[in-house]
């Protein structure tokens, strides 16, 4: 699942953004077992009420969520997993080049 954080200037992330809230937030989130997503994976809501319930929900989410589970299909991880990967090559490069300067 993206992180969205400040402003929202592009408008596939617009988009995206939109059709999550939009899917979250419906009558149906109030009913018992509300899925938090469109795959049989996603999870539900918790069943307590209390903040300790809740943060117990919370610590209980896997660490990676697939991106079928917010409706992007499965090219998203790839294309993450492309960008971090480029970032971390552009970083060895500087680190490179200023090792190669001294």
């Amino acid at each position: 699942m993206g992180v969205f954080g400040g402003r929202v200037t592009n408008d596939a992330d617009q988009e995206a953004l939109d059709s999550l809230v939009n899917s979250v937030f419906t009558k149906e989130s109030f009913n018992v077992n509300f899925k938090l997503g469109n795959s049989a994976e996603a999870p539900s809501l918790p069943d307590g009420a209390s903040k300790d319930e809740c943060f117990q929900w919370i610590e209980s989410l896997p660490s990676h969520s697939p991106p079928e589970l917010i409706g992007l299909d499965g090219s998203a991880e790839e294309a993450r997993e492309q960008r971090i990967a480029g970032s971390i090559l552009e970083k060895i490069g500087i680190v490179a080049e200023a090792q190669a300067n001294q």
